[in-house]
């Protein structure tokens, strides 16, 4: 598929269980209007598809000191803005986008393939505690001591969700 002359890959997850189309159609069928996911039924199966970005790895990208700490910083920020229009979602859908196997980095910012998972049981915001605590290293922490509040904000469940961990996000870091 070609927009603008560029090459776009999508992620296309096919659903079979009865009582997950049940489940999940209602949920997600008003979605596709919104443009970041797409999803029809064929032959008694259910398809979600999403867009699929080719990025590398970001602890590969954000370890041995390969990004610095501030661009570091502002391309997780830009990933929390980005989840905030992802709140109406259902929740399978967000879990899968904060997988760490799905998460990479494209064109300098972080970015998810929704290749989607139901065996995830911690709540989103605890996938993104596990997310920000493998891209930030103890180094980082001491460096930007208000990461440090981040994490423990997260760890503790202190954040109900993205917008309200975005806002605090911007309030420490003065950006």
């Amino acid at each position: 598929i070609a927009r603008n002359h560029a090459k776009q890959q999508f992620v296309v997850n096919e659903v079979k269980s009865i009582s997950l189309i049940n489940e999940w159609l209602p949920k997600i069928n008003g979605l596709s209007e919104e443009g970041r996911i797409c999803c029809f039924t064929e032959s008694s199966n259910l398809y979600i598809v999403t867009r699929y970005y080719d990025g590398d790895n970001p602890e590969y990208i954000f370890s041995g000191g390969n990004t610095e700490l501030s661009m570091k910083l502002e391309m997780i920020k830009a990933f929390t803005f980005s989840l905030i229009s992802y709140s109406e979602f259902p929740d399978f859908i967000l879990k899968s986008l904060l997988l760490s196997e799905n998460v990479c980095v494209y064109r300098n910012e972080l970015h998810s393939n929704c290749m989607i998972s139901t065996d995830e049981k911690k709540t989103p915001m605890q996938l993104f505690y596990d997310l920000i605590n493998d891209y930030f290293t103890i180094d980082d922490v001491k460096k930007l001591s208000y990461i440090s509040i981040v994490i423990e904000k997260l760890k503790n469940g202190v954040y109900s969700d993205f917008m309200q961990l975005y806002l605090d996000m911007d309030q420490l870091t003065g950006k």
